[in-house]
């Protein structure tokens, strides 16, 4: 009996360990131009945050501000999106669609690293 409450205990601590972030991984939010992201080490969450029928999206720096790519929300208002890097996300700027025109989008959030 013993046995197994051990053996389950150590699987619950596995399945713990897996989960948890890093204690050098940032944890923070930017909102900006009707969106909000959430960052949480190596996965950045982007959600609409303004029921105005326009996407949103977000350019984001990772490993050490070294690269930069792109997440698009087009799921609609309240709906998050996310990606998940090799390595910590360290800055985002978010955009908004506009009709017939180029995206407008706000400063990049602070460096985190």
């Amino acid at each position: 009996m013993q046995v197994k409450n051990i053996t389950k205990m150590f699987a619950l601590l596995a399945t713990i360990s897996m989960l948890a972030i890093p204690a050098n991984a940032a944890n923070y939010t930017h909102s900006d131009k009707g969106a909000k992201a959430t960052v949480r080490g190596k996965t950045l969450y982007l959600k609409d945050v303004s029921d105005d029928g326009r996407f949103h999206s977000a350019r984001y720096k990772y490993d050490n501000g070294n690269s930069e790519a792109g997440l698009t929300n087009k799921a609609g208002y309240q709906k998050t999106t996310s990606v998940t890097e090799l390595s910590n996300i360290n800055r985002v700027k978010l955009c908004k669609s506009q009709w017939g025109r180029p995206m407008t989008c706000g400063s990049w959030s602070k460096y985190h690293g």
